[in-house]
């Protein structure tokens, strides 16, 4: 889930806190021409989803940069989603 609005942040990790449910913040990068490659070959992203989703990547990534410095990232450059999800497991 991308968390690039207030209210994302306010309705899911400002709940989990208050509940004090155990969480990990992980933020999965990778450059915006990858970003945008993945958006277009994303078999259940029709043409509409992609023309409304690839102009806000720049200022998604300025958000998430800006908003969520403690964040765990994770590049996902030249990786297939074995090796992501084994860099996640690996954080727990």
């Amino acid at each position: 889930m991308s968390l690039v609005t207030k209210l994302c942040e306010k309705e899911l990790l400002n709940y989990f806190e208050e509940k004090d449910v155990p969480m990990l913040h992980i933020i999965l990068e990778a450059t915006r021409e990858t970003i945008i490659s993945r958006i277009e070959n994303d078999p259940i992203r029709g043409k509409d989803a992609q023309t409304q989703q690839i102009p806000k990547i720049p200022w998604q990534m300025q958000y998430l940069e800006a908003e969520y410095p403690d964040a765990v990232r994770i590049n996902t450059e030249n990786k297939d989603l074995d090796e992501i999800a084994a860099e996640i497991v690996a954080l727990l």
